[in-house]
């Protein structure tokens, strides 16, 4: 800064001597010159400011990565997106709520299933795939059957083993049941009011007794959304396994679930037929009597413990097929070595006719 004849003020504080520039750039140095009105004090303190921030990007100098970097980062990003939506129906959102405050994770529940049975695999992630992003309202009710629909080939559903009339055969949709189980636990640990649920003829793998959710053309899961706020219902799969979570306000409570085996039913002798070789046809599985229960908690302390149902699943009786033996060679008066009649007929056994009836 010059004055008059292109000269540049200096101010002399101690041994040094000062640029009127700096002082005023400098908080400091303008408090403690005299004079100063109170606008140009403002005025001076603005600029102090700039200067320092001037400095601080000196130091610490601020831009864009580099273009490697940043190209090496969204490569990373976009194969970890990749690698997520093999294993899950759609991303997860980032606020299922909008970024409310009320947003938390009530439950999380997960089933296992063979992942080398494609039929029945691609039919899981199909109704899970149905039921993800599902939003109940406040006292509003989510229908298995109303979000899922009909299990048809038309609609995507493949041929996989389903449980009817209490044996297992193949039926378009197999599998379907798992999804609403797994949903199932999740809405009783979130604490959501179960209206319909049914348990299976025979005893599933996937989840301990009573605990299942069957559903069919006349069978329905349903529940409502107690809590008085917005709930979502997220579902998402690997390669093994499914599973439900739902999203909704913090009520302070806790909920469990027990299930309690009454009684083992086991099956009859196993069937016995003929065959080429020695194999087993069915294995027989034990039936029994189960009953499960939902308990609250609060601060981890146990409030109650309230009954849900009671089940009977049925008895598979075995089957097994036995080589069939050799029918052995008959003498030429068309004998066996029994006892002949006055008819020409023989008493003891005829291995060609039992087999014949077999």
């Amino acid at each position: 800064m010059k004055g008059k004849g292109g000269e540049v003020k200096k101010v002399k504080r101690g041994d040094r001597e000062y640029t009127e520039n700096f002082l005023q750039f400098s908080k400091g140095a303008c408090q403690k010159i005299k004079g100063f009105k109170k606008k140009e004090k403002k005025k001076a303190f603005a600029g102090t400011a700039v200067a320092f921030l001037f400095l601080f990007c000196l130091i610490f100098p601020f831009g864009e990565k580099p273009a490697v970097s940043v190209a090496a980062e969204t490569a990373e990003m976009a194969g970890m997106a990749e690698r997520v939506c093999s294993l899950s129906f759609s991303p997860l959102p980032e606020r299922a709520f909008g970024g409310k405050k009320e947003e938390v994770l009530l439950s999380r529940f997960t089933t296992k299933f063979d992942g080398k049975n494609l039929p029945r695999s691609h039919n899981i992630r199909l109704a899970g795939k149905l039921i993800d992003g599902c939003r109940l309202a406040a006292g509003e009710e989510f229908s298995f059957n109303r979000r899922v629909g009909k299990r048809t080939a038309a609609r995507g559903f493949q041929e996989a083993p389903v449980i009817f009339d209490g044996k297992f055969t193949k039926g378009t949709g197999g599998g379907v049941c798992q999804v609403s189980t797994t949903l199932y636990n999740a809405a009783l640990l979130a604490g959501m009011k179960i209206e319909e649920a049914h348990p299976h003829s025979l005893q599933v793998g996937y989840v301990r007794p009573s605990l299942d959710a069957m559903v069919s053309s006349s069978s329905d899961l349903r529940f409502t959304n107690p809590s008085g706020a917005l709930a979502v219902i997220r579902m998402y799969a690997d390669e093994n396994s499914i599973t439900a979570e739902i999203y909704g306000r913090e009520t302070g409570y806790e909920y469990r679930t027990e299930s309690a085996v009454l009684r083992i039913l086991p099956p009859p002798p196993a069937e016995e037929v003929e065959g080429e070789e020695d194999c087993v046809l069915r294995r027989e599985k034990n039936g029994l009597k189960s009953e499960s229960y939902l308990v609250c908690y609060r601060r981890g302390k146990r409030l109650k413990s309230v009954r849900l149902r009671r089940d009977t699943y049925a008895w598979v009786q075995g089957k097994l097929q036995k080589k069939r033996e050799e029918c052995p060679l008959l003498p030429e008066d068309g004998t066996q070595g029994g006892e002949q009649t006055e008819g020409g007929g023989e008493t003891g056994n005829s291995f060609g006719k039992v087999v014949q009836n077999d």
